[in-house]
């Protein structure tokens, strides 16, 4: 997880480096990755997620389709 999350880092960077207008797109994509770790868990070692954990998941996605499906 420490390497995908260096490389993680290392894109972001990238990312914004090469076009300061996506700052917005590429940080709510990056904050998918929590997405990910929680989907992880729950397959692997059966986590129960707490209703406040399913909002700020819904809220996560939304965010993001907002962001790249609607350019805002």
């Amino acid at each position: 997880m420490a390497l995908l999350a260096i490389a993680a880092f290392v894109v972001f960077n990238t990312a914004v480096s090469i076009d300061p207008n996506s700052l917005p797109i590429v940080a709510a994509l990056a904050g998918t990755g929590s997405a990910f770790e929680v989907a992880y868990a729950i397959l692997f070692i059966r986590e129960k997620l707490e209703p406040n954990q399913v909002v700020g998941i819904l809220f996560l996605v939304t965010c993001v389709f907002v962001l790249v499906y609607l350019g805002v």
